[in-house]
C-alpha cells in the first residue's frame, strides 16, 4: 500500500485533485460525474499525459459513491493512484497539476479519524460500536439478565429484597458491558468513549471502567441513535480541535527556549536539516507562496532558487514533502499558526 511519504520515491509531475462527493442527494450520480468530468479537464489543460489521464479514468470507473463526503486522489505516470475518501466534507473541488503532490487535505482528513467507542446501554445490556479509520471496526451487543420490579404493597423487608436484586443484576450487567468496552477501547487504541442511555446504568458502567478507560468518556444525552451519533461526531471535533489548540499553544510557548519557530524561513531550514518534531500548517490552497525542494529524497527546502537541482512547488507541498521525509508528524490547522505565515514548527532540538 503507498504511503504519503513513498509518492515522493515517485517521478512527477502529479495530478492532485479532491472532489465532493454529494450522497445524500438525488442526483448525486449526475452530480458526481460533472465533477469527474471538470477534474479531467482541468488536469488535461494543465498539461496532463495521456497516461495520467488514463490511470484518472480508471479511477472514476471504480469509484463507488457514499463512501465518504470528499474524495481524495493522487495520480501520477509511474504509479497506481492513492485514492482515500474523505471524513468532512471539503468545501469544494480542486484539480491541478504539479511537480509534488497535496496531500494536506489527506493528512486533514486522518487526524479527524479519532478511534473512538460508542455505547448504548440500558439496565439489562448494551450496543458497543468502536470506529476507526472513519469506520466501523467492531459491534458487540450484550444482553445481561433482566429483571422485573413489581411496585405493588409487597412493604418493608420484600420491597428492598427485591430493590437489592435489581440492583445486583444491574451491576453483574455493568461489569459484563464495561469488560466488553474496555476490550474494544484498548484493541483500536480509542481516544474518546461516548455514552449514553438509561442515567442508572451509565453510572454503574462509568463506575466500573479502569481508569485509563473511564478518563475518555463523554456522556451524550440519551435520544435517538442518529442524535447520538450527531453528538458523537461534535465530541470528536472538539477534540480534534483542542489537539490543534494546544500544538500552537505549544508553539507559542516553547519559542522562548528555541525549541520552536514560526518564521517561515527559520521553519524551512530546520526542515532541511531534519530538526522539526511537528510542522504545523494551515492550507487555503490560495495563498500564492512558492518555494523550492531538492531532487529525489533530498528533504532541502528553501524561498529561494540557490542551487540549479531545486524544482519549484507550492510552499506548504514543499514544506509537508521535507517533513515527511524526515519522519516528522504534520499537523494541518484550520487557521495560520502564527502571524508571520502558513507554517510553523516545533523543534526536535
Amino acid at each position: 500500500m503507498t504511503t504519503l511519504s513513498d509518492l515522493y520515491r515517485q517521478r512527477g509531475p502529479f495530478g492532485s485533485v479532491v472532489v465532493r462527493m454529494p450522497s445524500a442527494a438525488s442526483d448525486a450520480a449526475h452530480r458526481m460525474e460533472i465533477r469527474w468530468k471538470n477534474a479531467r479537464r482541468d488536469l488535461e489543460a494543465g498539461g496532463a499525459s495521456e497516461s495520467m489521464l488514463g490511470r484518472f479514468d480508471g479511477l472514476t470507473a471504480e469509484l463507488e459513491h457514499g463512501q465518504g463526503e470528499g474524495l481524495a486522489a493522487i495520480i501520477s505516470d509511474d504509479a497506481e493512484p492513492l485514492v482515500e475518501f474523505l471524513l468532512d466534507d471539503p468545501a469544494r473541488n480542486t484539480s491541478w497539476l504539479a511537480e509534488i503532490p497535496t496531500v494536506t487535505p489527506i493528512i486533514e482528513s486522518r487526524q479527524r479519524a479519532i478511534p473512538h467507542v460508542v455505547v448504548f446501554i440500558d439496565r439489562s445490556g448494551a450496543d458497543i460500536v468502536a470506529v476507526a479509520a472513519g469506520s466501523i471496526e467492531d459491534y458487540v451487543v450484550i444482553e445481561g439478565e433482566v429483571t422485573h420490579i413489581h411496585r405493588g404493597h409487597q412493604g418493608g423487608w420484600s420491597q428492598r429484597r427485591f430493590q437489592q436484586r435489581a440492583e445486583n443484576l444491574w451491576d453483574a450487567n455493568a461489569h459484563e458491558v464495561a469488560d466488553a468496552v474496555t476490550e474494544l477501547a484498548r484493541r483500536v487504541g480509542a481516544r474518546l468513549i461516548s455514552v449514553s442511555g438509561d442515567v442508572r446504568a451509565v453510572g454503574f458502567l462509568t463506575d466500573r471502567l479502569p481508569g485509563d478507560v473511564k478518563d475518555d468518556v463523554v456522556v451524550v444525552a440519551e435520544g435517538a441513535p442518529s442524535a447520538v451519533w450527531e453528538a458523537t461526531d461534535r465530541a470528536v471535533e472538539d477534540l480534534v480541535q483542542r489537539e490543534s489548540d494546544a500544538l500552537v499553544d505549544a508553539v507559542a510557548d516553547r519559542r522562548s527556549h528555541r525549541s520552536a519557530t514560526t518564521n517561515v524561513r527559520d521553519v524551512m531550514r530546520a526542515l532541511g536539516e531534519g530538526r522539526v518534531e511537528t510542522l504545523l500548517v494551515h492550507d487555503d490552497r490560495s495563498d500564492g507562496l512558492d518555494a523550492w525542494f531538492g531532487p529525489g529524497l533530498d528533504p532541502m527546502c528553501s524561498l529561494h532558487h540557490s542551487r540549479e537541482d531545486l524544482r519549484k512547488g507550492r510552499l506548504v507541498d514543499v514544506c509537508v514533502r521535507s517533513a515527511l521525509l524526515t519522519d516528522a508528524r504534520v499537523r494541518v490547522v484550520p487557521s495560520e499558526p502564527s502571524g508571520e505565515g502558513p507554517i510553523a514548527a516545533l523543534l526536535r532540538w
